[in-house]
C-alpha cells in the first residue's frame, strides 16, 4: 500500500471503519453462462416384477441463471465444441467478461478476429501480431535454445525431413550471427534477426551449396518459409510477462497462412509453457487460455509433444487453465477431454461427434448417452448442454441474445455502433483493429461516434443517448485506479447499476462517477438507491462541482472524492 494517493488512503480508511454487510462477498459468486431450460428427469419403470431401472426419459423444465465456478474446479479445463453459428462465440464473450471481471489474467487467441467488442469493454488490449510479436526474440532462453526450438517449430509445421532440419538449424543460427550473437550461451541479443535475416541467410546458403541435393533441400526450405511474414524486428512486447497481464487478445484473422498461424500459437504457447515452470505451486487459478477455433489455428494437439497437452497436463498447479472452441471435440486428445472439468457442446451435424460428446456427458450410462445423443441433433441456436461439477446430470441451457440491428450489407459503420466502439478506445487501437482514418471520419461526420482527448490520445466511442465518452472515461480512470492499488473491480455495463463494483476487506461497494450535469434531486435518489443496495457508496465527481457535492450530498455511507484525487 506504499505510495497511495490521498484518496485512496482517505477510500480505505472508510471502509476498514465498517463491519461488512450481511450478505455481502469479496468474490464474484461464479460466472453466468447462460439460462437454464431443463434437466434429465428420471423415471423409475418396474418390467414385471423384474428389478427397477431408472432411465432419463425427457428433458424436465428449469429456470433461473446458471452459473459455473471454475476456480473451485480441481482441473479448471474447459471444452466448448459445436457446429459454427450454434454460439459458441457468444458464450466465449460471456466467459471472457466474467473471468476477467474475476480479475483472472486471460490470453486470448481469436483465430477470426470477432472478439474486439469484448476485448473493449473489459479494457483489454490487442496485439498485433505481425508487429508486436518477434518469433526470434530470445525472451529468457539462450541463443542456442531459441534456436533449437525454433528449428523444432518450423520442422513439425513443414514436417521436414531430417537433414532439412540440420540444414534450416545452421540457416537459423547463421542468421543469429549476423545479427549479432557471440555465443549460444548468450541470453540477450541486442539486434535479433528476422524472417527476413532468415531468408536472406538461406539464399546466401543456396549460392554456397556445394551439391545438387543440398541446393534442392534449401530450395524446398525457402518455399515453405519465404512467404511467413513473421518476426518483425520492432517488437513492442517488454517478453512473455506481457500476455499474463490483464486481457491481452491476439487477432489472427488477418494472418492469412495457416502455417504462419501455427507457428505463432506454438511459439508464444511454447514459451508460455516454459515460464510456466518457473511460477510458484499454487494450485490456484489465475491465469486462462483461451483459444477460439482451435481446429483452424493448430493441427499438433493431438500428437504425443503437443504444446496444448502439455499445459493441460501441467497446468493446473500454476494456476493456468485453458479453454478451447472447436468443431469436432473428438479429435482431442482423449486425455485432454478427461482432464476438463466443464464439457459444454452445442449442436452439431457430425453423428461421429454427437455420439461422442453424449458419451462423454453421460459418465458411462447407456441410457444417458442415447438420450442425450437424441438431443444433441436437435439442439437449437444458441442452446447447448453443459456438464460441470455443479451439476450431477447434464442441464440445458440458452444464451439470451439481444436482436442484432438489421444491416444486410454489413457495413462497418453499424458493426463499429453496435460492437467495436460500444466502450471507449484509443483511435491508435481503433487504426491497430483495422478501422482506417477515412472511416473514423466518417463515422465522426455521420453522428455514429462521438471523440475526446485525454491522457495525451484521442478516445474514441459510439454515440449513447444514456452515457457520455467524457462519463465512460471518467469510469475507465476509477477501474484503472482500483486496479493499480490492488482493489478488484469491474464496470457494470447497464444502466441499472452503479458504474462500478468494488470489493475490499471484505465489503462490497458501489463506485459512481458523476460529471455535475445531472439534477440534484436525481442524483440524491440515485445515491440513496445506491446505499440501500451496497451499504458503501463513492461518488467520484468532476472538479467543477466536486464543492456542492461535498457539501450536499456527503453523509453517513457516502464518500465524495474529486476525479483530480485519483489522477494523481
Amino acid at each position: 500500500m506504499n505510495n497511495m494517493s490521498e484518496s485512496l488512503e482517505r477510500l480505505i480508511g472508510y471502509i476498514m471503519k465498517k463491519e461488512p454487510r450481511s450478505g455481502s462477498t469479496a468474490t464474484i459468486e461464479g460466472i453466468s453462462v447462460g439460462e437454464a431450460i431443463g434437466y434429465p428427469s428420471i423415471h423409475t419403470l418396474m418390467f414385471h416384477g423384474a428389478e427397477k431401472k431408472a432411465i432419463p426419459f425427457a428433458w424436465k423444465h428449469a429456470k433461473g441463471t446458471v452459473y459455473i465456478k471454475p476456480h473451485e474446479y480441481n482441473s479448471p479445463h474447459i471444452i466448448i465444441a459445436g457446429a459454427s453459428g450454434n454460439g459458441k462465440s457468444t458464450l466465449l464473450k460471456k466467459l471472457i467478461s466474467g473471468l476477467a471481471s474475476s480479475g483472472t489474467n486471460i490470453l486470448l487467441f481469436d483465430s477470426d478476429s470477432e472478439h474486439y467488442d469484448i476485448i473493449s469493454a473489459v479494457n483489454g488490449k490487442t496485439i498485433d501480431p505481425f508487429k508486436d510479436i518477434n518469433i526470434f526474440a530470445l525472451d529468457g532462453l539462450s541463443a542456442g535454445e531459441r534456436i533449437q526450438e525454433l528449428t523444432s517449430i518450423f520442422s513439425d509445421v513443414f514436417n521436414f525431413g531430417y537433414l532439412q532440419s540440420n540444414s534450416l538449424h545452421s540457416c537459423i543460427r547463421y542468421a543469429y550471427s549476423i545479427s549479432g550473437m557471440r555465443s549460444i550461451y548468450q541470453a540477450n541479443i541486442e539486434n535479433v534477426p528476422s524472417m527476413e535475416t532468415l531468408v536472406r541467410t538461406i539464399n546466401t546458403f543456396i549460392a554456397n551449396s556445394r551439391t545438387a541435393a543440398e541446393k534442392s533441400r534449401l530450395y524446398s526450405i525457402l518455399n515453405r518459409l519465404g512467404s511467413l511474414n513473421l518476426g518483425h524486428g520492432d517488437s513492442s512486447l517488454d517478453g512473455i510477462n506481457d500476455l499474463f497481464e490483464g486481457v491481452v487478445s491476439i487477432p489472427l484473422r488477418h494472418v492469412k497462412s495457416p502455417y504462419a498461424k501455427r507457428i505463432i500459437m506454438h511459439e508464444l504457447l511454447q514459451r508460455l509453457y516454459s515460464r510456466m515452470h518457473s511460477m510458484p505451486i499454487t494450485h490456484k487459478l489465475s491465469n486462462y487460455i483461451i483459444i477460439d477455433e482451435l481446429d483452424f489455428v493448430i493441427s499438433d494437439y493431438d500428437s504425443q509433444t503437443g504444446i496444448i497437452k502439455k499445459i493441460v497436463r501441467e497446468g493446473r498447479k500454476y494456476g493456468i487453465g485453458i479453454i478451447v472452441s472447436t468443431h469436432m471435440a473428438i479429435s482431442l486428445p482423449k486425455d485432454m477431454v478427461e482432464n476438463s472439468s466443464c464439457i459444454i457442446t452445442f449442436g452439431s451435424p457430425d453423428p461421429s461427434e454427437r455420439r461422442y460428446m453424449a458419451s462423454v456427458m453421460a459418465h458411462g450410462d447407456p441410457a444417458m448417452e442415447k438420450f442425450l445423443y437424441g438431443d444433441i441433433s436437435f439442439l437449437q441456436k444458441y442452446h447447448f448442454l453443459l456438464s460441470c461439477p455443479e451439476f450431477a446430470l447434464p442441464v440445458k441451457i440458452t444464451i439470451k441474445v439481444a436482436k442484432p440491428l438489421e444491416n444486410n450489407n454489413h457495413d462497418y459503420q453499424n458493426y463499429a455502433s453496435e460492437n467495436v466502439l460500444k466502450r471507449p478506445m484509443r483511435k491508435e487501437e481503433a487504426l491497430k483493429l483495422g478501422f482506417t482514418e477515412e472511416q473514423i471520419e466518417s463515422l465522426k461526420k455521420s453522428g455514429k461516434i462521438s471523440s475526446s482527448f485525454s491522457s495525451g490520445s484521442e478516445w474514441l466511442m459510439t454515440k449513447n443517448p444514456s452515457l457520455s465518452i467524457g462519463h465512460e472515461l471518467g469510469v475507465n480512470a476509477i477501474c484503472s485506479w482500483l486496479s493499480a492499488n490492488g482493489i478488484e473491480n469491474r464496470a457494470i455495463d447497464n444502466s441499472a447499476g452503479p458504474d462500478v463494483v468494488a470489493y475490499a476487506y471484505g465489503n462490497k461497494m458501489a463506485l459512481e462517477y458523476e460529471t455535475g450535469k445531472k439534477s440534484a434531486s436525481s442524483t440524491s435518489r440515485m445515491l440513496a438507491k445506491r446505499t440501500r443496495d451496497y451499504g458503501f457508496v463513492v461518488v467520484i465527481v468532476d472538479e467543477k462541482a466536486y464543492g456542492f457535492y461535498k457539501s450536499a450530498m456527503e453523509k453517513a455511507g457516502i464518500l465524495i472524492i474529486s476525479d483530480q484525487e485519483i489522477k494523481k
